[in-house]
């Protein structure tokens, strides 16, 4: 054959190859687009968990609330077209929410993942409003009456010291200090440091009388020691028992405790 017949026969099945990829395509597209429209791929679940929450834990939304601050258009909207960005956004608009994931589960289950924020306080703004503080020293939302309403507050704290404040309130719990005495207020003062107002309580952890702690300027300083530290002075007032007044921890961590008998 000459070689023009050679090239012409070339050109001839190069030419079947992409009629054939082009239909090949076509077809695909249809498909996509039957199943994007298909109602077996209609979102018509959508599932709400919350993987960090523990059990018997007093949560700040309910599984209803988070779906409707999430507003995906159940029955009205495919898996295949749903935009999780903006899902994922809304809800993170809610100050209450830390993280969120955002899952498909075909065919038509949309799978929501929360991480809330833990409150350890109430901060006293400049504008003199109660906000929330979570453990990293975080100020987030506003007061709001039956969501962990009873927290220490803030007091005299700037913000950027709140860190530190968020640390002593955690700290506190960690080492089982809330068995003897709640934090009521913490305080800072530029020339004390920090100082607390605590509800002592009794044998069957009532809540009974008021008495102040003082931990200075260098309070964070090896806090968990410290707090250990005056935990075990506390455990042996109450096993005498003795009602505390007042403790001070010095700077050369010693504790000294007022006790309503005397020092």
């Amino acid at each position: 054959m000459v070689p023009g017949g050679h090239k012409k026969e070339w050109k001839s099945g190069t030419g079947w190859a992409l009629a054939i990829s082009a239909a090949a395509l076509g077809a695909l597209g249809v498909g996509w687009h039957q199943a994007v429209h298909s109602p077996l791929y209609s979102v018509r679940v959508v599932e709400v968990a919350f993987p960090s929450a523990q059990s018997g834990q007093a949560l700040p939304l309910t599984v209803d609330q988070v779906r409707e601050i999430a507003a995906v258009p159940v029955g009205g909207a495919s898996l295949f077209s749903l935009n999780l960005r903006d899902i994922q956004a809304r809800l993170l608009q809610e100050p209450w929410i830390r993280a969120v994931t955002v899952g498909k589960r075909f065919p038509s289950t949309l799978e929501i993942g929360v991480t809330f924020r833990e409150a350890v306080g109430l901060w006293i703004s400049p504008e003199r409003t109660l906000r929330y503080v979570d453990g990293d020293g975080t100020v987030f939302g506003s007061l709001q009456m039956g969501k962990a309403s009873d927290l220490p507050v803030f007091s005299s704290f700037p913000e950027r010291e709140l860190p530190r404040a968020a640390a002593f309130a955690s700290g506190w719990q960690s080492a089982g200090l809330g068995r003897y005495a709640e934090l009521a207020e913490v305080a800072w003062f530029a020339d004390r440091g920090l100082r607390a107002v605590l509800l002592g309580k009794s044998s069957d952890s009532t809540p009974q009388h008021r008495w102040v702690l003082e931990m200075g300027q260098s309070f964070d300083e090896g806090l968990n020691a410290r707090l250990e530290h005056l935990r075990q002075v506390l455990q042996y007032a109450a096993q005498r028992p003795l009602e505390v007044a007042g403790v001070r921890v010095t700077d050369d961590k010693k504790i000294v405790v007022k006790t309503g008998r005397g020092s």
